[in-house]
């Protein structure tokens, strides 16, 4: 029995710190939730890069106590990183993180982003084929599809049930866009968009500034209850535009609606004066 305790006590002292962090991340405990943040999936699919450590990484782990100088995200979001890294282990030597060297209660794992996320509204094609092992998506634990950053896309249409009654004209030219160069899924922190390559358009909504798309439309603003110390609040719907798409074919109204702040620019609810 002590042989047997002495065994793992010396396997569990040389776990270290995995390059693919997930589960709790260390000094986001919420006591009101009694919870952490948890790492995003993408660290599985896109490694970290570490950076003059201290220790050769060994079978994807770096040994207790070893020191980097920086830890940064993959390939383009390189410039996303932290430095001072540590691998500190508690006292059972099984639960392992990547913290700051001034301060161990801070995680030093970079946040970096997911991807872009999609969904049923639009579908891309020609996509580099040969990008992330001949993926250009993944799917996260949650059961969500996401572009890798930086994939890029020749062609987007709005998805099948979107399609227009009449292909020619207006409708035509809404209902799907070819890129004279591509699309690419870039990143600002956490917060992807597809964009032309402009500058100006990463903060801007999906195929908006100069990509001729409408797969959603905002409704017009309704008013929701009575106007409160003079203010009255507002709502409105994110749909499939019904001019253009054909509605007998397409999904129930409830699954014709687009993502309020990604299909559609703005926000759904808000407070105008009364």
């Amino acid at each position: 029995m002590k042989l047997f305790v002495a065994a793992f006590s010396a396997v569990s002292a040389n776990i270290g710190c995995s390059i693919y962090p997930r589960g709790d991340i260390v000094g986001t405990y919420d006591p009101k939730t009694q919870k952490y943040d948890q790492f995003s999936d993408i660290y599985q699919y896109q490694p970290l890069n570490f950076k003059k450590c201290t220790n050769p990484m060994e079978n994807d782990r770096f040994a207790e106590g070893t020191t980097c100088e920086q830890i940064s995200c993959y390939g383009k979001n390189s410039h996303t990183s932290e430095s001072n890294a540590i691998c500190s282990c508690d006292s059972s030597g099984l639960n392992c993180n990547w913290v700051k060297q001034e301060n161990r209660a801070v995680s030093a794992i970079p946040k970096c982003p997911r991807g872009c996320q999609g969904n049923d509204i639009f579908d891309l094609y020609r996509c580099r084929k040969n990008y992330m092992w001949g993926d250009n998506k993944y799917m996260d634990n949650d059961g969500h599809e996401y572009f890798y950053p930086g994939e890029r896309c020749k062609k987007v249409t709005c998805s099948g049930a979107r399609q227009p009654k009449q292909m020619q004209g207006a409708a035509l030219a809404a209902w799907k866009a070819k890129s004279p160069s591509f699309y690419e899924c870039m990143c600002d922190g956490d917060h992807c968009r597809w964009s032309g390559l402009n500058d100006d358009v990463v903060e801007g909504t999906a195929f908006n500034y100069g990509v001729d798309l409408t797969c959603a439309e905002w409704t017009a603003w309704e008013n929701v209850g009575e106007c409160v110390f003079g203010k009255q609040v507002r709502v409105r719907d994110c749909l499939v535009d019904e001019t253009f798409y054909e509605a007998k074919t397409g999904p129930e109204a409830d699954g014709r609606r687009g993502i309020p702040g990604y299909d559609c620019p703005g926000e759904a609810k808000d407070k105008i004066a009364c």
